[in-house]
């Protein structure tokens, strides 16, 4: 089961990788940088970490005076982001 566990996460990484260079290419790679952010965000148990976390995201992703600013679509509200932050 380790050895299952140790590959799957490999491929997921180099994956990850992989599109994330492709997202570079295409002048994309904030739609996976705030995504991966706020699955960092969905991990994080203390309260403290999770409001910096939040500010964060916001400032980096959501902020209309971001230099990557992601799409404000209902994905980024429904994200949780904004509840926090405002």
């Amino acid at each position: 089961m380790f050895l299952f566990f140790l590959f799957f996460s490999s491929f997921f990484l180099a994956g990850v990788k992989i599109f994330h260079d492709f997202l570079k290419s295409q002048y994309s790679e904030e739609n996976l940088l705030f995504w991966l952010a706020v699955e960092k965000l969905k991990k994080e148990t203390d309260q403290a970490a999770v409001k910096e976390l939040a500010q964060s995201i916001y400032r980096d992703y959501l902020s209309s005076e971001s230099p990557k600013e992601v799409c404000n679509c209902s994905f980024c509200y429904a994200s949780g982001a904004y509840h926090l932050v405002k």
